[in-house]
């Protein structure tokens, strides 16, 4: 393959997405069917004990004031492009949300049913969490691709409000939840995408502690004040096991559980807590409980989980038996408990609603509308729903986000057929950027993604697809944009120091796979040196773009940095690295 023909297939590639996208978005247009802007709910925060709710919109960057007695929407204003979370303070006069897509925090005034802006400022990029502490005169704002943790003063004097960086963390991974213990001295940070957890220091602000857990998708943190005890929503995904029907179906290959971590057990710096803590699964025989998205402790000891890819709530007794799984609206993502006792307010992300459950009865007592949504969904829009939805695999135990994390990945190996056998586990590449990345798997034998798609769901999900459902999916696959830089250029002389890497690269002839500058991959398979457990040693490289992201390399992750890539197994290298051109060019690479 040639540069010409790389820049043609991107090219065609992309014009092949629009159509998908914009075509869909068009005919309805046309047809009168689109004149609302889709809604996507993403966070919310409790404002007067429960009275209200405050929802953070993700599609269309609003906020809006939601009066659970009244069962209606009371306030609304845009207030960004891409919310992705939301905090209120203690007496319900001040929102601050995160806008993932202008890298700012806004805060709102909440004043006689208005919604004001009243400031903003930046903070590191793509903030995905926020939290108040110290009486609400302090905030921390989590960066995901940025990997940033930001401590910042509010401060307010009578109808002033001011946000101020006091200081930002460097994380070793992306995070995404965040939760401020009660004794507001400590926060925990969860990774984005793998099963890392930080415990922060707020007042010293640094990290006291590293766990890693036999986690991934870590979306629900909450803390059990009764019982002085972190509750963990997360995915457990077995990868010495092959991705069999049978493992399937029992619920051993993914698990889907609350994790229990005590207090002692949190800050006792020698235990290892994937085998120390109690874990609860929320699945049963012939019942998946694929994406467990939010936990919320209720009474003597029992909670609750909001389980997105089967859009159901599960309440769980203080024993770990599963005793109700009520039915809600379409993907759950937050639950708040309401004003009166025993009501649980569940947001739900694709309907757009508001659930309101009084436990336990076993259906909702009433379901709140955050306004109306478009008469139909562009192929893309659709795609994307069906991506998170877990009765797409058999009997509900794992969705498409099970693996690929908002379209990215949990970098674990997983022992599917993508080889055509098992017994050769291979590391689940990222969905970012996929209409530049063809051929996919990794022996480079699927042409088509329509084919890679419904050979995924029929083979490692166990599942059924529909010709509409591989189409949708290609198109909200189409739709996702390559991860950003990990690194992106700071200054002259740094961008002298990554010209210097890019100079290494193309020297080291890394360009023959990785094509340059559009893909950084190519649409062959090569022999690297390296071999898997069936003595295969022709591998398709994967995509270059974001890789300063990975946290291991190579098809079975055998490397567990960018460094070793090099530094132990040389990797297609021409002539050896001096350590000036080492760190060139690993600086190219992070900028990627």
């Amino acid at each position: 393959m040639n540069v010409q023909h790389e820049i043609a297939r991107s090219v065609a590639y992309a014009l092949l997405a629009g159509f998908w996208i914009l075509g869909g978005a068009k005919f309805s247009a046309v047809a009168g069917q689109r004149p609302l802007a889709l809604r996507e709910p993403i966070a919310a925060a409790s404002v007067n004990g429960g009275a209200k709710v405050l929802i953070a919109d993700r599609a269309g960057g609003r906020l809006s004031l939601v009066d659970i007695g009244q069962r209606a929407v009371v306030a609304e204003r845009v207030v960004g492009k891409r919310l992705s979370d939301v905090a209120v303070t203690a007496d319900g006069s001040l929102a601050l949300a995160t806008d993932e897509a202008s890298h700012t925090l806004v805060a709102v005034r909440i004043a006689g049913g208005r919604l004001d802006v009243v400031s903003q400022t930046k903070v590191s990029d793509y903030p995905v969490g926020i939290r108040l502490y110290a009486g609400d005169k302090r905030a921390i704002v989590a960066g995901m691709w940025s990997r940033r943790l930001d401590f910042l003063a509010v401060d307010r004097r009578g109808e002033d409000i001011k946000l101020r960086k006091v200081e930002s963390l460097a994380l070793p991974f992306a995070p995404r939840r965040l939760l401020v213990l009660p004794d507001e001295r400590h926060a925990i940070v969860s990774d984005a995408f793998a099963g890392q957890l930080l415990v922060v220091d707020l007042e010293a602000r640094k990290i006291v502690r590293r766990a890693t857990l036999d986690a991934h998708n870590i979306y629900g943190l909450a803390w059990d004040a009764e019982q002085d005890r972190l509750l963990i929503a997360h995915q457990i995904l077995n990868s010495t096991l092959p991705i069999t029907f049978d493992n399937v179906q029992w619920g051993v290959l993914m698990k889907n559980v609350v994790r229990v971590i005590s207090r002692a057990q949190l800050f006792d710096t020698h235990l290892d807590l994937s085998n120390a803590t109690r874990v609860i699964s929320l699945g049963q025989d012939g019942q998946g409980s694929a994406d467990p998205t939010a936990v919320l402790p209720l009474d003597d000891g029992s909670f609750a989980a909001t389980i997105g890819g089967v859009d159901q709530l599960a309440v769980v007794e203080s024993t770990g038996l599963v005793v109700q799984r009520i039915p809600v609206g379409r993907r759950p993502i937050a639950l708040l408990r309401g004003r009166l006792p025993h009501t649980l307010l569940i947001v739900n992300q694709f309907s757009a609603t508001i659930d309101v459950i009084e436990v336990p009865h076993d259906s909702p007592v009433a379901t709140i509308s955050l306004g109306a949504l478009p008469a139909s969904l562009t192929p893309a829009e659709r795609g994307k729903r069906t991506f998170y939805d877990g009765r797409l695999s058999f009997e509900g135990w794992m969705s498409c986000h099970s693996c690929h994390t908002e379209g990215h990945t949990h970098g674990l190996l997983a022992d599917t057929l993508g080889d055509g056998d098992f017994g050769a586990p291979k590391r689940t590449l990222t969905l970012l950027g996929t209409h530049d990345t063809d051929p996919w798997a990794w022996n480079a034998q699927m042409k088509e993604l329509h084919d890679q798609v419904r050979k995924s769901i029929e083979t490692s999900m166990h599942g059924q697809a529909s010709a509409d459902d591989v189409f949708d999916l290609g198109a909200y696959l189409h739709s996702l944009a390559p991860p950003p830089p990990a690194e992106p250029p700071r200054n002259a002389a740094d961008q002298a120091e990554i010209e210097q890497g890019r100079r290494v690269f193309a020297a080291q002839g890394c360009g023959a796979c990785h094509i340059p500058s559009l893909t950084f991959t190519s649409s062959d398979a090569y022999d690297v040196g390296l071999e898997d457990q069936h003595g295969r040693r022709l591998f398709n490289p994967p995509s270059l773009r974001g890789v300063g992201h990975g946290q291991a390399f190579f098809h079975d992750n055998r490397a567990g940095s960018l460094e070793d890539v090099f530094d132990l197994y040389g990797h297609q290298l021409r002539e050896p690295l001096t350590d000036d051109e080492q760190r060139s060019l690993l600086r190219y690479l992070r900028s990627l």
